[in-house]
């Protein structure tokens, strides 16, 4: 395959979003471990539903 002028930017731009998806996976693997894997009901990409809160340090007021 013959690189074509200007696209060398897709292949930054497809790292940049594994990297920020592999920081939630992270995030929420923390969440998990916090609460204990036997306390959890349910995960998806963007959330946990658990039968225990989280501790307080994991809980902020800021987005994201």
């Amino acid at each position: 395959y013959g690189e074509k002028p200007g696209m060398d930017f897709v292949g930054s731009m497809v790292r940049l979003s594994s990297y920020c998806a592999a920081l939630g996976r992270i995030n929420l693997m923390k969440g998990i471990l916090n609460v204990g894997m036997e306390n959890v009901y349910y995960m998806d990409t963007d959330s946990i539903f658990t039968s225990k809160k989280l501790s307080p340090h994991m809980i902020g007021d800021a987005l994201g």
